[in-house]
């Protein structure tokens, strides 16, 4: 009786472990594979993650835009810059001074020049219109065949010349009426540009179409040959100091007239009376400005200009 009891007691206890090892293992199993509940938030907390995520996803979004932006330019730039070169030594070679010439300064000159001077004691000493190559060009070769010389001009010859004349008559610093030089060429040379004077009373001569003195001419011609190499009006190589070179004594004698007229104003500016005019600027490129002062000078040479001026209005 003793022993089957014990038995009973043992069985009972082995039961007991299975079930509580089939409970345990069963809670398991059932942990395993039941799914984990997401995770609730409140509204405030909720409202609160959504803007920082947006803010994320904005700054995310604006600096992928900037770094494509930068990209872009960086190609851009590398694409533009070596086009913009190569225009720019292609036209460069052909850059027209005078078509360059600011339209508002055109319009100025054309229809009051009066007020374009910022001196009204100035009036007179400036070219008044804007003029084109092309009447220029027409001018030179009327008043070269009036003169009976076209045998020493070439194509070129008065090509180059009617630039550099254009050049100094709508130019600022200049303003040179390119009729005043014709005038002036027509009675000093004829427009011959190889003529060389006799001797005169010193021993010194004239050359070329402005008839420059050989005391001076070198030095004016150096300066006129550095003139064009700097704003480049004609191809360089023309330019030489051989003293019957007529592109450095056309450069020249504007110059020298710029001087002259400048040395002028400036003389007018100290005096309340007396003062020079614009036909004692023109009559200086034939005395010199000190006989100008000292009134070692004649009105001869400022008539024969102002015949041929008047000529070369006529044509």
């Amino acid at each position: 009786m003793m022993e089957i009891t014990k038995k009973s007691i043992e069985r009972k206890i082995l039961t007991e472990k299975k079930d509580i090892l089939t409970s345990t293992l069963q809670k398991i199993t059932t942990t395993m594979t039941t799914q984990r509940k997401p995770m609730t938030l409140k509204k405030s907390d909720k409202k609160q993650f959504l803007e920082q995520a947006a803010k994320h996803e904005s700054k995310n979004s604006l600096f992928a835009r900037l770094e494509r932006f930068m990209k872009a330019c960086v190609i851009a730039f590398c694409i533009s810059v070596p086009l913009y070169i190569h225009s720019y030594l292609v036209n460069h070679k052909n850059i027209n001074l005078i078509e360059s010439i600011d339209s508002k300064r055109q319009i100025a000159r054309a229809f009051n020049t009066y007020n374009f001077l910022a001196d009204k004691d100035e009036y007179g000493f400036y070219a008044m219109f804007y003029v084109t190559k092309d009447q220029v060009k027409s001018d030179l070769v009327d008043v070269i065949n009036l003169k009976r010389n076209n045998r020493f001009w070439t194509a070129e010859m008065i090509d180059n010349t009617a630039e550099l004349l254009t050049y100094f008559n709508n130019d600022d610093k200049f303003m040179i009426d390119y009729r005043i030089m014709l005038a002036i060429f027509a009675h000093e040379s004829d427009l011959n540009p190889y003529i060389v004077s006799a001797p005169n009373f010193n021993g010194t001569r004239d050359y070329g179409i402005g008839q420059h003195n050989s005391c001076c001419i070198d030095d004016r011609f150096a300066q006129a040959s550095m003139f064009n190499r700097k704003l480049g009006i004609i191809d360089n190589k023309l330019m030489s100091r051989d003293r019957l070179n007529v592109y450095a004594g056309v450069i020249s004698t504007a110059q020298h007239l710029a001087y002259n007229r400048e040395v002028l104003l400036t003389y007018n500016k100290t005096r309340a009376i007396g003062k020079l005019g614009p036909d004692h600027w023109i009559i200086g490129y034939n005395s010199g400005m000190g006989g100008l002062f000292s009134g070692g000078y004649t009105t001869k040479y400022l008539n024969k200009i102002e015949v041929n001026f008047e000529r070369i209005t006529e044509l």
